[in-house]
């Protein structure tokens, strides 16, 4: 597997289990487009980048001072991660997270009900919430390997499904 693929598998992995584990998941901006955080700012600062809209424009379109201005805080070294291009991309984060997100509000399941965990062959972590009459189930392969969980559902690395039984 190609390292890249497997670091977005990764990504979407953990965001899918905290969009569908109990609580209510929680991002800060620029998240959602895999931002970098400038570590040379000191502190917790660092955690704090300007939002990168853009790969053309000055300071990533994030403000329209002249170029070379001096921003209150500078920005990553890489702005590939911005709005505009991603907004573009119909793989791209931002509009895997747009879905997830539109997923979630679909599946009420998760932030309100019951949670049960489910036996599923290896590494695996598969989890059901029950609400108001109704079922939703996550499967999550936590490997690096395809794996069937069960003779039904087959998950690449990384991968994962969210399930409506039906009754």
């Amino acid at each position: 597997m190609d390292p890249a693929a497997g670091d977005q598998a990764r990504i979407r992995l953990v965001y899918s289990l905290m969009f569908s584990l109990p609580g209510t998941p929680t991002l800060f901006y620029g998240e959602e487009l895999g931002m970098r955080e400038n570590l040379d700012i000191p502190g917790r600062r660092s955690a704090r980048s300007p939002m990168q809209w853009s790969s053309s424009e000055p300071h990533a379109g994030f403000s329209t001072a002249p170029e070379g201005a001096r921003l209150c805080r500078p920005l990553p070294e890489d702005t590939s991660a911005n709005v505009t291009d991603q907004r573009r991309d119909p793989s791209s984060l931002l509009n895997w997270m747009e879905r997830l997100i539109r997923q979630r509000k679909e599946c009420p399941e998760f932030g309100w009900g019951e949670l049960s965990l489910l036996h599923a062959k290896g590494p695996v972590l598969a989890h059901r919430c029950d609400w108001d009459g109704s079922t939703v189930v996550a499967v999550h392969n936590l490997g690096d390997n395809d794996c069937a969980p069960d003779e039904e559902i087959k998950l690449d690395p990384y991968g994962y499904r969210w399930l409506r039984p039906r009754h």
